[in-house]
């Protein structure tokens, strides 16, 4: 009685290399449409758990026929319509070579739907960190907090030197402000509260805009500091996530070495070149099925395949440090929430602060928002993603 599955080694992975063909070619144009990590996660853990549970049924199917074949044997006497005592011995020694190469041949499947969804992930990234870098570039941080931090941006301030301005000319003798006036809030606080200490006009109006100068005075000294780091701070994380774009560059050339795939990721990216990426995967596993077969070349087709792990190895060390990146970032926003929210006198001089401190406060919201959850990668609390990779399917 011949089984379909004691087929020789070299059957067994031509029979491997034409389902996998057929997969990807099924597949080309899909392999790179994941819009999210989580449907990444999901879509990744079903073809795992297919590919297993196909493999166990067979190993299962070949067991039955392992136990019937003994029977056989240590009967020796076969039953009317079994094979002989010779072919029985036979199709088991068939049987275990099948068993021998069909593990080799899952572990190919395996290793290929593992690479290419790690594959997937690392565009994935690309997209995020993309993300990160328009958020950092289109963020105004700049501009509100040079705005919030001098004084001589504020109409009452501007009113005042002004006055200061026209006096100087009047008395003639070419005085002019000095330029550290428009830079430095403390000098700036300074001369505009001698200015209107001594300004004509009656006491009341004087009062008045004391009290506005007071309540720009006290804004801008007390939060300058603060202020001054989160715009420092700001372009830390801005510097960070440019480093972490470099990066990300560097894995996708590192990852697509052993597919020899040498176009760089913005450039795939640029020109929609993942079809091309597919190809190199197929002509990569090609090669190893045949260098698996050729006793000569084994060796090289183990040396394929620790370049291929060694490389999944690389993408996992890049998720981590890409998960820190986001983290700490949540964090950093999340400090300069508490510095913005805790201007004391923010009732008492609320008409004199300018839209500019809501708009920025709007801003470390948003971005909170988003490095909670737009750029943090929360399906992969527990590891799920990378027992994913490392080839553990879930029960």
């Amino acid at each position: 009685m011949k089984n379909i599955h004691t087929i020789p080694f070299c059957a067994a992975v031509t029979a491997f290399l034409f389902f996998a063909f057929q997969h990807e070619v099924a597949a080309k144009g899909a392999y790179y449409d994941s819009t999210s990590l989580k449907n990444l996660v999901i879509q990744t853990s079903e073809n795992m758990k297919r590919l297993n549970d196909s493999h166990q049924k067979w190993l299962y199917d070949q067991e039955i026929r392992l136990n019937e074949l003994d029977l056989i044997i240590i009967r020796k006497t076969p039953l009317p319509g079994e094979p002989s005592y010779v072919e029985a011995l036979e199709q088991k020694l068939k049987i275990i070579e099948a068993l021998r190469v069909d593990e080799e041949s899952f572990q190919l499947q395996l290793l290929r739907l593992r690479y290419t969804k790690g594959l997937e992930l690392i565009k994935l990234l690309y997209e995020k960190v993309l993300s990160l870098d328009h958020h950092f570039s289109s963020i105004q941080t700049f501009q509100q907090i040079n705005a919030l931090s001098n004084p001589n941006n504020y109409p009452a301030f501007q009113q005042n030197r002004a006055v200061m301005e026209e006096r100087l000319k009047k008395k003639g003798g070419g005085i002019r402000l000095p330029a550290l006036f428009q830079t430095n809030p403390l000098l700036s606080a300074t001369f505009s509260i001698v200015s209107t200490l001594f300004a004509e006009g009656d006491n009341a109006q004087k009062e008045k805009e004391f009290e506005q100068i007071s309540c720009i005075m006290d804004f801008t000294v007390r939060m300058n500091a603060d202020l001054n780091t989160i715009y420092y701070e700001t372009e830390f994380l801005k510097n960070s996530n440019q480093s972490l774009k470099e990066d990300c560059l560097a894995l996708f050339t590192e990852y697509t070495k052993p597919i020899d795939y040498l176009v760089q990721l913005d450039k795939c990216r640029k020109n929609d070149d993942w079809d091309a990426v597919v190809d190199a995967i197929d002509k990569t596993f090609k090669d190893i099925g045949t260098n698996a077969a050729d006793p000569v070349k084994s060796k090289i087709c183990m040396k394929q395949q620790v370049n291929l792990e060694f490389s999944m190895n690389r993408l996992l060390d890049y998720m981590d440090k890409y998960s820190v990146f986001v983290n700490e970032g949540e964090k950093y926003y999340r400090k300069f929430n508490v510095i913005v929210s805790n201007y004391q006198n923010e009732g008492a001089c609320a008409g004199q602060i300018p839209a500019s401190f809501s708009d920025l406060k709007k801003d470390i919201d948003s971005s909170i928002d988003k490095f909670n959850n737009s750029y943090k990668l929360s399906e992969l609390k527990g590891s799920k993603l990378k027992d994913l990779l490392y080839g553990l399917p879930e029960n």
